[in-house]
């Protein structure tokens, strides 16, 4: 029986054995691809080895095409963003691998598997990764005494990143022609890869995604077929779960000041006895922090937006931090040096309107690094974003500011 062959065959299993990721798998085109190792999927094809699948038992390749399917429910191919490729498919692949477990698969003792991740999203999980000594890899890293993570110690961490277009492989049965490879190369991805999905239909491509996963997760409730813990899966993928504390830290720190320091020279031209300054940034500038107290905004909202205000002034120590309340009005507005202890004391209680907030800094003569807003986005906002940048922080699920970037806090 040919790879082909026996990769349709266990589709047909899934189908009638696991009606969830039957309906999905069928979403993902074959393509041979002799040059990866395993499996791979960026949204719209399942690329495969023909000799990795024929050494796998039935059970076991249905697993490792259930775990391709995971990979693209979880939104994987549309959220490494600039992370690590290598560190990327561990994180996704803890996410998911407890799930297949759970849901009775055949999951290889290789394969990444860590109880303290179980529930965690592949974002958390690599934060927690990249964290651990040489990123992950190594003999103090959690759960990662498998094969793969000893490969990555013995190879001095997660591999370097590399070009990855989202292609790779042929359609059908003729391997060399369409589109470019894009090898796995050195690293293992363990039962399949998860690659970026494909820039031009991004977008489209994983709102299709979703809208499959609700209906897909619908169908099998019905049939009893979906497991909790799988369940749970879904309603993270439907409604992404995301670390919004790391995509905080990131945004203020892009907008990080960068200057010239004669503290550490420039390794670059000691060779040639040169002392140079080296390029670094010391501190972060002025950041304001909105926040929204309008009567939509309850006593759970306020205590969440506290604890992350004090989080930003503890771990990212901007110069001076500018803590603004408002509603439809500008209440208050607190100033804190860099190493000032701050006071969380939140007035209002009206209506929304974002506006008189931007133009309160605009009045005061500010020029902050950049802004984070937390509300939960009911309101009124400046038809012009400012000329630095913001950071929308909602409690509302859906919700997108017109301009700037949006996140999500589930409180």
């Amino acid at each position: 029986m040919k790879a082909k062959e026996r990769i349709t065959a266990a589709r047909a299993a899934l189908v009638l054995d696991h009606p969830f990721f039957g309906a999905l798998v069928l979403r993902l085109r074959l393509v041979e691809d002799p040059g990866c190792k395993t499996l791979w999927t960026e949204g719209e094809r399942l690329g495969y080895n023909p000799d990795y699948v024929m050494s796998l038992s039935p059970s076991r390749l249905q697993a490792a095409l259930a775990h391709e399917v995971l990979h693209c429910a979880g939104g994987h191919p549309w959220r490494r963003g600039c992370r690590d490729r290598g560190l990327w498919n561990q994180a996704a692949d803890y996410a998911i691998n407890h799930v297949l477990k759970d849901a009775g698969f055949d999951v290889g003792e290789d394969w990444l598997l860590n109880p303290s991740f179980n529930g965690l999203s592949a974002e958390e999980i690599y934060d927690i990764l990249a964290d651990q000594p040489s990123g992950g890899g190594g003999s103090g890293s959690r759960g990662m005494g498998n094969a793969q993570a000893q490969g990555d110690a013995q190879s001095g961490g997660p591999p370097k990143e590399k070009e990855n277009d989202g292609q790779g492989g042929t359609d059908g049965e003729e391997p060399g022609e369409g589109d470019p490879k894009a090898d796995d190369g050195p690293e293992d991805f363990g039962p399949g890869e998860v690659r970026d999905a494909p820039q031009d239909k991004a977008s489209q491509s994983e709102a299709e995604w979703r809208v499959a996963v609700a209906a897909a997760a619908k169908a099998a409730k019905v049939m009893g077929r979906l497991p909790g813990n799988l369940e749970r899966f879904v309603e993270e993928a439907v409604e992404p779960r995301i670390d919004w504390r790391q995509i905080l830290r990131r945004f203020v720190q892009s907008a990080a000041r960068e200057d010239y320091s004669w503290k550490t020279p420039n390794p670059r031209y000691a060779p040639l006895g040169m002392y140079l300054p080296s390029l670094r940034s010391e501190t972060m500038g002025p950041i304001v922090v909105f926040v929204d107290t309008s009567g939509s905004i309850g006593d759970a909202e306020l205590s969440a937006f506290s604890a992350e205000i004090r989080s930003i002034a503890e771990e990212v120590r901007p110069e001076t931090l500018w803590v603004i309340y408002a509603d439809a009005d500008v209440h208050r507005a607190d100033e804190f040096p860099m190493g000032e202890n701050v006071q969380i004391n939140p007035i209002g209680g009206g209506g929304t309107d974002f506006r008189p907030a931007f133009a309160w800094v605009e009045k005061n003569g500010l020029s902050p690094s950049c802004a984070v807003y937390l509300t939960d986005m009911y309101g009124k906002f400046p038809d012009a974003p400012p000329e630095y940048p913001v950071l929308w922080v909602s409690t509302t699920s859906g919700a997108e500011a017109p301009w700037g970037e949006t996140v999500r806090l589930r409180i």
